[in-house]
């Protein structure tokens, strides 16, 4: 039986840092950026793509009317604001899309990894190589074991397997 390999490659601790840097470098030039609370983001009114087109038409009558505006309104600020989340767009996009990418790869290789261990575990089952391999094959069997809340009374702790 072949082991998967979906990805084969490797980072150095040069490219590590490198990338590390370039990450660095981006969060220099984007000195702007806010970092939202989850409390925040829930109750901020957002604006996607499909409400574009309301914006723009909003900042224009704004534009064109000021003496409709009360004398705090700030459509200079309005008009910087669009502008700037009209240019972060495609970087929003294409940072989405390389963590997408990372994200997929982290996923493909931690599924080799369980697949490589699996079939190790597996080996150290059938194997009659005995000696101290029935100790690592029982430390290795726990991660498919969990401790029930439930089921535990007066100090003693019943154990649920579990497949995946």
């Amino acid at each position: 039986m072949s082991t998967q390999n979906l990805v084969s490659a490797s980072l150095t601790a040069a490219d590590q840092q490198a990338v590390s840097q370039k990450i660095a470098e981006l969060r220099q030039l984007l000195p702007f950026l806010i970092d939202l609370t989850m409390l925040e983001r829930q109750r901020l009114l957002k604006m996607g793509d499909s409400s574009r087109a309301f914006v723009e038409k909003a900042l224009a009558a704004a534009q064109n009317n000021p003496k409709v505006l009360p004398g705090v309104f700030n459509t200079a600020e309005f008009a910087q604001d669009l502008a700037l989340w009209t240019a972060l767009q495609p970087i929003a996009s294409q940072i989405a899309q390389l963590g997408e990418l990372i994200e997929d790869t982290q996923i493909a290789l931690g599924s080799d990894l369980m697949v490589q261990a699996m079939e190790v575990y597996r080996h150290l089952g059938n194997t009659q190589a005995g000696a101290g391999l029935e100790e690592l094959r029982k430390e290795l069997g726990l991660r498919f074991y969990r401790r029930s809340a439930s089921a535990t009374t007066a100090g003693a702790t019943a154990t649920t397997k579990v497949t995946g």
